[in-house]
């Protein structure tokens, strides 16, 4: 999941729902709340203190908790990087049970509700070495948010099973975009396979809440430069980005079909271990939110697609995996607060028409350094408008909220 890079990831965690258990064979899982335990800066008693370094990984790497209310005390002191820095949980289901960014000198503490077993612990890049948390005991069980279901079960069951159709078809259309990239790489076609770069990421970027629930795919597939020691010339660089940097920063195809080639495997591996867990509803209802959070916050930066410039098509395809879900749940969402709703759509409506300045005639964007901040600014507000609104859908569902 996140390298530097990522901001939202993504509430995603199992929701314990008392009127029903609302799961669907095909993918993922839900995260819980954090919550901030106390002001920037300050140490809550009994809270464990971890630092994020620019050594990589967690100082402790081993940590021990008892069940219940767990409150990190982080510090983000990394010096060779800008970027945001993530410190991230990962049990073993997998379930991302909690995820948070810090800037650069940030010190915060944040918490979790969390149940005896071992964790991974991610700080900063997803590529780092991982911290272990034990944690021992009996949970306590107070009344969580989203222990009351607001909306009907069985129509938000059944939206369940459409998101799942639907992150099983971008699976197939992933497969299939980047196997045509693949073949272009090995026919020396450079132009052709520039063309190609980014129609083999958009499936990604419209699910990426369910594929992130597996940092170790994400790491290999979608981590930058910046989270490797030799930056763009570090061997254990690869994925899109790898590819992408050779063929745009280099402009040539020399090493490319290496990394395409793992990337393909990669890809299998993460199709496949998708397919073997379930998403959930506060999964696809979070998901929306933890989409537009990043894209409003880092990707309209352009970091993300920083050497190949195609960042408006994946601002626009993030939009589009937000708004499937909000379309499916629709009807759910007029009955429970409509003045949301309505808010919510003429946000989308509002950065469709945005993005659509810039689009060409073939369904391409303009190259994104084409942009002046003053471009970029409306569309940055309305993704922020629109990333806090849908933020609130989950507890209007009556489910665990991000």
């Amino acid at each position: 999941m996140n390298r530097s890079k990522r901001m939202t990831s993504v509430a995603l965690v199992i929701v314990a729902v008392s009127v029903v258990a609302l799961t669907a064979c095909g993918s993922a899982a839900e995260r819980p709340a954090s919550t901030p335990a106390t002001a920037s800066g300050t140490k809550a008693a009994g809270s464990i203190a971890v630092s994020m370094s620019s050594d990589g990984g967690c100082m402790p790497s081993t940590l021990a908790a008892a069940a219940g209310h767990v409150t990190f005390s982080v510090t983000n002191a990394v010096t060779d990087s800008e970027l945001k820095q993530e410190f991230e949980l990962v049990s073993a289901a997998p379930k991302i049970v909690l995820e948070e960014f810090f800037t650069q000198g940030d010190k915060r503490d944040v918490s979790a509700t969390l149940e005896a077993g071992t964790y991974q612990v991610i700080c900063g890049a997803s590529s780092n070495p991982r911290g272990t948390l034990t944690v021992t005991g009996a949970t306590a069980t107070t009344g969580a948010v989203g222990s009351t279901l607001k909306v009907d079960a069985a129509a938000l069951q059944a939206n369940v099973d459409t998101y799942t159709a639907y992150v099983d078809d971008q699976h197939t259309q992933m497969v299939a975009a980047n196997d045509k990239l693949a073949g272009a790489i090995a026919a020396g076609n450079l132009e052709l396979a520039k063309s190609l770069y980014m129609p083999a990421r958009v499936q990604w970027e419209r699910i990426e809440p369910v594929a992130e629930l597996f940092p170790d795919s994400d790491a290999v597939m979608d981590s930058r430069a910046d989270d490797f020691p030799l930056k763009e010339k570090d061997p254990a660089f690869t994925g899109w980005h790898r590819i992408e940097y050779i063929m745009f920063a280099e402009n040539t195809l020399d090493g490319a079909e290496t990394f395409m080639t793992q990337l393909q495997k990669d890809i299998h591996t993460l199709v496949t271990s998708i397919a073997g867990i379930k998403i959930d509803a506060s999964t696809m209802v979070n998901g929306s939110a933890g989409l537009i959070e990043e894209a409003s916050s880092s990707k309209i930066t352009g970091e993300e697609e920083r050497y190949a410039k195609t960042d408006l098509l994946t601002l626009d395809s993030n939009v589009q995996g937000s708004r499937e879900i909000v379309d499916l749940n629709a009807e759910l969402l007029k009955g429970v607060d409509p003045d949301l709703y309505t808010a919510i759509t003429k946000s989308f409506d509002a950065i469709d028409a945005g993005l659509s300045k810039y689009e060409n005639a073939d369904g391409t964007y303009q190259s994104y350094d084409k942009l002046t901040d003053a471009d970029r600014a409306p569309i940055q507000a309305e993704l922020a408008a629109l990333s806090e609104n849908l933020s609130k859908v989950a507890a209007a569902f009556g489910l665990e909220v991000k």
